[in-house]
């Protein structure tokens, strides 16, 4: 960054660092914690008093402890970005760091998307695809309308910012679901300095990544193609799974997983899911991570996964 542009006010802004996590498991494992009482997954995310009361007192303790860290602690607080490039950048430049509070709605938004996913994935390991593809359509719609209010709730916080700091620079994380924001900054004249913490492709991204960044960019996609893109979900989820705690670059990640499931072909994914129906009715999954192992294993013995593939997986595999 140069002197003079050193001389200007720099502000940072985090999109999404707030909020309780959407696991379903572990929210209502918190809510037994705080209000002492158990609910059903049904009525976490559909009932309203329910809604109101507890998820978003749950969400406001969560983004104001955060909003709190961050305030006090400066640049090191956002090391739960778990993106060192991104702390470094800050830590370096000495910038002013303003977060943007996720609106509630939005995240509520995320949380059934969440659920619908899991509930597809169930449907997928015993063996019914075109249930797990229903789920997974309606979750990119959640998805997008998460979007949508995130997207609205930011270009109002970006005006008042502007109205407080008018020569500032706004400098935002771009990711490959941010296209809309920094459009909508353009097109209202802010100068924007975006930084890409990993570069991204489309083989970067998982199929549900990909579609809502289409669909969300405006691209037009048929009924039949969102469900092709899709089909190979829960395949990537599954061997993403198996390395999710690597610190390898998640794009790097996504793009070795991407390029093994787009070796199985049409009668693969039909044997595969046979297999995990059987195993799924014979109850030989128990831990959480057997299905992966069984998807690798299969994959492996099929001969879809090439030798450095193969000992990638055996590096990094945690």
């Amino acid at each position: 960054m140069k002197e003079t542009e050193r001389a200007k006010k720099v502000i940072l802004l985090l999109l999404e660092q707030a909020g309780p996590s959407i696991s379903g498991v572990e929210l209502k494992r918190e809510i037994q914690t705080l209000f002492g009482v158990s609910i059903s997954t049904a009525e976490l995310l559909w009932d309203e008093t329910l809604i109101q009361r507890i998820l978003k007192t749950i969400f406001e303790i969560h983004q104001n402890n955060l909003i709190k860290e961050v305030q006090e602690r400066g640049a090191q607080a956002l090391t739960k970005v778990q993106a060192q490039p991104l702390v470094n950048f800050i830590v370096r430049t000495g910038l002013t760091v303003v977060l943007e509070e996720c609106p509630f709605e939005a995240w509520l938004c995320y949380q059934r998307e969440y659920e619908l996913v899991h509930q597809g994935f169930r449907l997928f390991l015993q063996g019914d695809e075109a249930g797990s593809l229903n789920y997974l359509e309606k979750s990119v719609e959640w998805y997008l309308e998460a979007l949508k209010i995130r997207d609205k709730a930011f270009l109002e916080f970006v005006d008042r910012l502007a109205t407080r700091s008018p020569h500032a620079y706004i400098v935002t994380v771009r990711g490959p679901l941010h296209c809309g924001i920094h459009k909508e900054l353009e097109k209202q004249g802010i100068e924007v300095r975006s930084m890409t913490v990993e570069p991204f492709t489309p083989d970067h991204f998982l199929p549900f990544e990909l579609l809502v960044s289409r669909l969300y960019s405006g691209a037009r996609i048929s009924p039949h193609e969102r469900k092709e893109i899709l089909r190979r979900e829960y395949v990537v989820e599954l061997l993403m799974s198996l390395i999710e705690r690597s610190v390898v670059k998640s794009s790097l990640k996504a793009q070795i997983v991407n390029q093994i499931v787009k070796r199985m072909d049409e009668r693969g994914l039909k044997e595969l899911l046979e297999l995990l129906a059987l195993f799924s009715a014979s109850r030989i999954f128990q831990a959480p991570e057997d299905p992966a192992t069984a998807v690798y294993d299969w994959l492996l013995e099929k001969g879809m996964i090439v030798e450095a593939e193969r000992q990638f997986f055996e590096a990094e595999a945690v």
